[in-house]
């Protein structure tokens, strides 16, 4: 790894150090490539968590929403409710690794009708009725799914400027594509 590619590395490392929370909500693919810092465990962000049953429900329904996308039968009904299920599972820190950046960002699109960063303005989508916006989960850089008291979907917020900043961020690091790029594992992993 050269001295520039390092230097990236320590600055994201550091960046993340200083606001773990700030740098998941800006930077939530990047975070998986960095290893956990020392003596951290993943900790569900709320005191209960989702209950088993709930988890179960979450992850198999976005399972076979997923799998319609594959084949590129979704529907934006059904991309809607594959985004419930993963705000829902962001929100306890338990999205599977097949929800990352890539199945996201065609969710969104799917839902929605267009790519996050086609839009010109930030712009509130609104998505269906329900009470006041409760909570805001950050689904990915500048997108953020808004939901009531109940869990349900209300809208989805954009701010394309940041979805557009993330891809030039992600080309500056080498890591465009939404495979991770190995001289970031190799790199991070190798000095511990």
């Amino acid at each position: 790894m050269s001295s520039r590619e390092e230097r990236i590395v320590q600055m994201l490392q550091a960046k993340r150090r200083e606001d773990p929370e700030g740098f998941r909500e800006y930077l939530p693919d990047v975070v998986k490539l960095l290893p956990e810092p020392a003596g951290r465990r993943d900790r569900t962000r709320s005191p209960f968590g989702l209950t088993e049953r709930e988890l179960s429900y979450h992850r198999e329904g976005l399972a076979e929403l997923m799998s319609k996308q594959a084949e590129g039968m979704i529907s934006s009904e059904q991309a809607i409710d594959a985004l419930r299920h993963c705000a829902n599972l962001i929100r306890d820190d338990n999205l599977p690794e097949e929800a990352g950046y890539e199945a996201l960002k065609g969710l969104i699109k799917s839902a929605l009708g267009k790519s996050p960063g086609s839009y010109k303005s930030n712009t509130t989508v609104p998505i269906e009725e329900g009470g006041p916006v409760l909570e805001r989960v950050s689904a990915v850089r500048g997108v953020c799914l808004e939901l009531d008291r109940e869990g349900r979907m209300v809208s989805v917020s954009i701010q394309p400027r940041k979805v557009r900043e993330r891809r030039k961020l992600m080309e500056m690091v080498g890591a465009a594509s939404a495979e991770a790029s190995p001289w970031i594992i190799a790199g991070v992993t190798a000095r511990g």
